[in-house]
């Protein structure tokens, strides 16, 4: 879902693949993380992000790579949902049907 007019995300793909091409180990100090439905910066209808800044303190600051990051949002039904976003190109996967899709457990990244 394309929420975000100001930052198109094809771009910022194109511009990590490409700095991944050029760099190899680039994963060692640039991730990305895809954010569906978030407006520019803020809004929309994917949820915001929760602990964004405190993953790259941590990174900087004590090594601690970010391999995911925790989201939370309410589908139109109302219903809270934790999630996580995966590093580019990974995507968050239920890791079981048979789990709570509501919780961030529930879920690996994947390609």
């Amino acid at each position: 879902m394309k929420a975000d007019g100001l930052i198109l995300r094809q771009g910022t793909n194109e511009y990590y693949d490409r700095a991944t091409e050029q760099t190899p180990n680039v994963k060692d100090f640039f991730r990305y993380f895809e954010v569906p439905g978030l407006a520019h910066c803020a809004g929309g209808v994917g949820g915001q992000p929760t602990a964004t800044f405190q993953a790259l303190v941590d990174w900087v600051e004590k090594g601690v790579v970010p391999d995911t990051l925790p989201i939370n949002f309410k589908d139109t039904n109302g219903t809270q949902y934790e999630r996580i976003l995966c590093p580019y190109p990974e995507k968050a996967q239920l890791v079981s049907a048979d789990l709570d899709a509501t919780k961030a457990e529930s879920y690996k990244c994947g390609l």
